[in-house]
């Protein structure tokens, strides 16, 4: 008898358990369903508000910002390698412009060629560089940019490296007509044994030669081993290198830049605004310069920023072998 009432009581419990438990549920069944409701209507509310006030403003702050260097024209540019993001245009005052987009084989081809910049500052060799900026482009700006020619956007946007603000990053750099393009030669060769020859360099061609150097010592620190063309402007004794998308890859072929460091060593007449430089700043120091703003992520990792920290040390020696009258 007593087994029986047990088992009764355990059942009743269950029973009066779940009638409790039915009843909480059934109590918080209608307030569920406002609270779906009220969220309905706000979220009705603010689709709607958004709608009539974010309405006017169609560009973010970042694109209305975006301005294209001065001098550059803001139409007729033509195509050099579209799926390169490369091309160029015609500047008032006998000036070419070379401009490169950041593209999703390459997105930080224009950011790059910026670092280069950056260390030619830091070493006092701006005149081995082109005028280069860097900006942001809006997509209205590059579709304005190639509207005289309307098959050109259509082939060029799928290969294009879109910004989350959707600016797309643009290096530009000016160079003058007047100039001459070099290929590796008899003309650079010329350049390379009056830079290793024991005699002092002749004042007609000493701006050329320094500009050669500098260019030889920035190629080596940023694992640029590959140039092929060089920019000649004798007017006013200037060497730029043409083809900079190739500086601070991740992989450097070891070979070539040996060929660099050899032809360094070879060297006896360093300009003195760069044995300055490396003889006043640290090898740290020099590295802090490779930075980018925030907007653009940093292109050299740690491993990278340890190489070049290496091949700034040899640059040191190489140039701290050579007597200070020679230059």
């Amino acid at each position: 008898m007593t087994r029986w009432s047990s088992v009764g009581i355990c059942a009743t419990a269950i029973c009066l358990a779940s009638a409790a438990a039915c009843d909480k549920r059934a109590q918080h069944t209608t307030p569920t369903s406002h609270s779906a409701t009220r969220r309905a209507s706000l979220a009705a509310s603010a689709a709607s508000a958004t709608t009539t006030t974010a309405a006017p403003a169609t560009t973010s702050p970042a694109q209305q910002a975006a301005t294209l260097p001065v001098g550059l024209p803001k139409t007729h540019w033509t195509p050099v390698a579209l799926r390169e993001g490369r091309l160029r245009a015609d500047v008032a005052g006998n000036t070419i412009a070379h401009i490169t987009l950041a593209t999703r084989t390459w997105p930080l081809a224009p950011r790059r060629p910026m670092l280069f910049v950056q260390l030619a500052k830091a070493l006092g060799c701006e005149a081995a560089l082109a005028d280069t900026q860097l900006r942001r482009l809006t997509v209205a700006e590059l579709r304005a940019a190639l509207a005289h020619d309307p098959s050109l956007f259509p082939a060029l946007a799928p290969h294009l490296s879109i910004d989350n603000d959707g600016t797309i990053a643009c290096l530009v750099e000016f160079f003058p007509i007047s100039g001459t393009t070099l290929s590796a030669g008899e003309s650079t060769q010329r350049l390379q044994q009056l830079a290793a020859g024991g005699d002092a360099v002749p004042a007609a061609e000493k701006r050329l030669v320094d500009a050669w150097v500098c260019l030889q010592a920035l190629d080596y620190i940023a694992g640029h081993g590959t140039r092929r063309r060089w920019f000649v402007d004798r007017r006013s004794g200037r060497i730029t290198g043409v083809d900079n998308m190739s500086v601070f890859r991740a992989y450097v072929d070891a070979v070539v830049l040996e060929s660099l460091r050899k032809r360094l060593a070879a060297t006896r007449h360093f300009p003195v605004p760069l044995r300055q430089a490396l003889q006043k700043n640290s090898v740290h120091t020099l590295i802090s310069q490779l930075t980018m703003d925030s907007f653009f992520e940093q292109p050299l990792g740690p491993r990278q920023r340890a190489d070049i920290a290496d091949r700034i040390l040899t640059l040191k020696s190489l140039v701290h072998a050579r007597p200070a009258h020679l230059q």
